[in-house]
């Protein structure tokens, strides 16, 4: 038996994921394997084995289809801008190539691209917005915005299919609503409910962000401004909005639990090898070194604004 992998890597995975959205508005990816034996033949000889592993990072679902292991948040959100470079530049079947096998896979990436600089430069406006709000200089900002562009690995990032550029900006979102709200309340609280409930769809180790965002904002909202009604609402949002993703897993694998597609592949997801930064969902490449990458800069920042909050009073 030959199972040949088209996609192995992380950002293969992603993209393999995004095209199957924009051409049939699934995640079932098991046209994305060569089996001369037949993908029924082999499934079936996989699952008399008592395995459900298929191939690097791929299971077999309780449904009989095939999922990656990595999760689908990433390729949720550049699955339109994928289309649309199909739509605008069509697949070219040559040598030069190397998506030839996929059909409807697009010449050009244009606006796929386009999207994730977006990405990059909102993560530079919110981070911009952040540290103004918070030291009130100029010169400070101009001094740490310059390092966040030449020594952090940010830009190297920004063009890259992974979910840390995502998970990013949506924890500086969250984390600017917590410490210096926009003026719509609204508009804060919709902001505080997608960024923490979508950061979980990134990848599971960004449940523990999500977490301490989300503690940090019941905090600030109870003992610093004193508002009861607001937190209680925002959690039964973000309940709400955490049903589809334990669905996700149950419809995979027949239990909701995030680890569960693990088990499936035949590992545990939380290895002790892990900790402890994979613990806190790191973000980016942590031997750099830059503090503001790491989930323990919500717990930082929160604790000066409130430290020279406390002090000026």
């Amino acid at each position: 038996m030959c199972i040949r992998d088209r996609f192995s890597g992380d950002e293969p995975k992603y993209l393999r994921m995004a095209y199957s959205l924009a051409t049939d508005l699934d995640l079932d990816v098991s046209n994305e394997f060569v089996i001369p034996e037949g993908l029924e033949e082999v499934k079936s000889l996989i699952l008399s084995s008592g395995s459900r592993a298929f191939g690097h990072l791929s299971v077999i679902g309780v449904d009989g289809k095939i999922y990656h292991l990595h999760m689908p948040g990433l390729s949720i959100l550049i699955f339109p801008l994928l289309k649309l470079d199909m739509l605008i530049y069509p697949s070219e079947t040559s040598a030069e190539n190397s998506f030839a096998y996929l059909e409807e896979f697009p010449a050009k990436l244009h606006f796929t691209r386009l999207g994730l600089l977006l990405l990059g430069f909102l993560i530079f406006l919110l981070l911009a917005r952040l540290i103004f709000k918070l030291f009130n200089s100029l010169i400070l900002l101009a001094f740490l915005l310059i390092l966040f562009i030449f020594s952090s690995p940010v830009p190297n990032f920004i063009f890259q299919l992974y979910p840390e550029v995502a998970a990013c900006l949506l924890t500086l979102l969250v984390l600017n609503t917590i410490l210096f709200p926009f003026k719509n309340k609204f508009i804060n609280g919709l902001f505080a409910v997608l960024g923490i409930g979508f950061l979980p769809w990134l990848h599971q180790r960004f449940i523990f962000i999500a977490l301490g965002l989300y503690v940090s904002l019941i905090i600030n909202e109870i003992f610093y401004r004193k508002n009861y009604k607001r937190p209680l609402f925002l959690t039964l949002f973000l309940f709400i909005t955490s049903l589809p993703y334990l669905y996700y897993f149950y419809s995979i694998t027949g239990n909701p639990m995030p680890t569960s597609i693990h088990a499936f592949y035949g590992f545990s997801f939380n290895r002790l090898s892990m900790f402890p930064l994979g613990f806190f969902g790191h973000l980016f490449d942590y031997s750099v070194g830059m503090t503001w990458l790491f989930p323990w800069t919500v717990l930082a920042m929160i604790g000066i604004y409130h430290g020279i909050k406390l002090e000026r009073k």
